[in-house]
């Protein structure tokens, strides 16, 4: 009697016609690979991406890297048409699907996958990278100037103002927007010197920051009288002297 198998359609199938199908499908590899591809195409993204996800799942760490550097070499094999069309396609889809459309979960996963590739990849990676990004600016820089001016105006005044702030802490200053923070909350919000406090009646006062002049050596923080004060006696010791004696000649 003979064995009957099936095929996707439903068709009814004996084991000769089985065993015909198999060499069929060895004897022409390619055709059989054009076919899953078309299949996998035909179906929704979505669903694409799930099914990648399960199977990626079951795999150990070794089939994933073996993948990995198996996807690597067949995309180097297609040379720069493939990877140009791969970027056109990759831009279109990311100008269709923006970050801020995704969800929660979406995005927690691909943070999740963007720190074990790094990690993976390590220093070198970081170093090669950060090299091309300088080759492209130097190439470039007014267009790269264009482009942060135009990222820059496009935030919230108040979101330019704050990154405003913190790029001079660290490019004058050389210190980062933490220890401004700590260092108002260990002075108790108020001068180092008057003590008047930064936060009056409502009114704010700017808290600024007084350091050895020529050097970046941060002394704390003072309010704009003290800080001016400072300066003048920084410049010149005696000034002190002198104002003393001028208050005690008109007491």
């Amino acid at each position: 009697m003979p064995v009957e198998l099936s095929t996707s359609n439903g068709e009814r199938l004996t084991a000769s016609s089985a065993e015909r199908l198999t060499r069929n499908e060895q004897a022409h590899p390619e055709r059989r690979r054009a076919y899953w591809r078309k299949y996998w195409h035909s179906l929704p993204l979505e669903q694409r991406r799930r099914r990648a996800r399960q199977k990626t799942a079951t795999q150990t760490p070794e089939q994933r890297e073996a993948k990995r550097v198996a996807s690597r070499k067949w995309r180097q094999r297609q040379g720069a048409e493939y990877r140009q069309r791969h970027a056109q396609q990759a831009r279109a889809y990311y100008r269709a699907h923006p970050y801020s459309s995704l969800s929660e979960e979406t995005k927690a996963r691909l943070r999740a996958a963007n720190r074990r590739w790094k990690d993976r990849h390590g220093a070198e990676y970081r170093e090669r990278h950060n090299q091309k990004q300088q080759e492209r600016y130097r190439a470039n820089p007014e267009k790269y100037r264009q482009l942060a001016k135009k990222y820059r105006l496009a935030l919230p005044l108040e979101e330019r103002q704050r990154r405003a702030r913190q790029n001079k802490l660290i490019t004058k200053y050389g210190i980062r927007p933490e220890w401004y923070e700590e260092k108002l909350k260990e002075q108790g919000n108020a001068c180092a010197i008057c003590r008047e406090p930064f936060i009056s009646n409502g009114q704010r006062r700017v808290a600024e920051i007084d350091h050895k002049k020529g050097t970046k050596k941060v002394r704390g923080l003072l309010c704009h009288s003290c800080n001016w004060a400072i300066y003048k006696i920084d410049q010149d010791p005696a000034w002190a002297q002198r104002a003393m004696a001028y208050l005690r000649a008109f007491a």
